[in-house]
């Protein structure tokens, strides 16, 4: 991912992992991410789910426009996505008004707003001159190494795992993963993502099952998920943001 240097002067920072929320998954049991046992590394890649208000394709997706779009020195980041077959900004008629003032004379009332396209509201030059990120989808996934290069094959993770976002996990048992997720600091409009209570991805025979982490019910969001010993036992650590961390033994 490339970011122009004069629109994201912090660009390190944005790409960190942190900022991006990127899935973390330990490399315990000397498994290097090979979850299939044929000697390559496969990639289990948290995103948000299919649980959610935006519902991108690679026709419809979700898009973010960055510019100057009121020429005031300051960028604004515009996210758009697909309505029956329209594209419209994410943000309603409020929000728009006070980030874009000069909209305001054009679109003084909300249902003139609602019957804009997002090339009415900024032009389809400014558009044309912003930087362009796009997001065709938001399902949690696993690739496969095929054995080619960098070529994988991508499968969709489990219904049970679309549920909210998926944030963190760690590898047990040879094949198996542990997952957690929840994402609480969203907008009135998305609502939290909080369906999620701790996960085991289970790999068999090419296959992937889910399983919930027997009676235990994890409540919030997992940021970090690490393997410690305690005793000569092999535990997992569960980090959750603004709460006390949560310590499982392998079973």
């Amino acid at each position: 991912l490339n970011l122009d240097d004069a629109l994201f002067p912090t660009e390190a920072a944005l790409k960190a992992n942190a900022s991006l929320g990127r899935l973390t998954v330990s490399t315990s049991a000397g498994l290097n991410g090979d979850t299939d046992g044929d000697g390559d590394i496969d990639i289990i890649a948290g995103n948000t789910g299919t649980n959610s208000k935006f519902k991108p394709t690679k026709t419809e997706p979700v898009r973010m426009y960055v510019n100057d779009f009121d020429a005031n020195g300051q960028v604004e980041q515009i996210v758009t996505y697909y309505v029956k077959g329209r594209e419209i900004p994410f943000a309603d008629h409020a929000d728009i008004m006070k980030q874009l003032p000069y909209l305001k004379k054009k679109y003084l009332l909300s249902k003139d707003f609602a019957n804009a396209s997002i090339q009415d509201l900024l032009g389809k030059d400014k558009l044309d001159a912003s930087t362009l990120l796009e997001a065709n989808t938001f399902a949690s996934m696993y690739f496969e190494n095929t054995g080619k290069g960098t070529s994988f094959m991508s499968t969709l993770l489990p219904d049970e795992l679309q549920f909210s976002t998926l944030n963190a996990g760690s590898v047990f048992h040879n094949k198996n993963a542990l997952l957690g997720g929840n994402f609480y600091d969203c907008t009135t409009e998305t609502g939290r993502y909080d369906a999620n209570r701790g996960n085991v991805l289970a790999f068999s025979d090419k296959k992937m099952q889910e399983y919930p982490l027997g009676d235990v019910r994890l409540n919030g969001q997992v940021k970090r998920i690490r393997p410690i010993k305690i005793n000569n036992k092999t535990c997992f650590i569960f980090a959750i943001n603004g709460e006390k961390a949560v310590v499982l033994g392998e079973w």
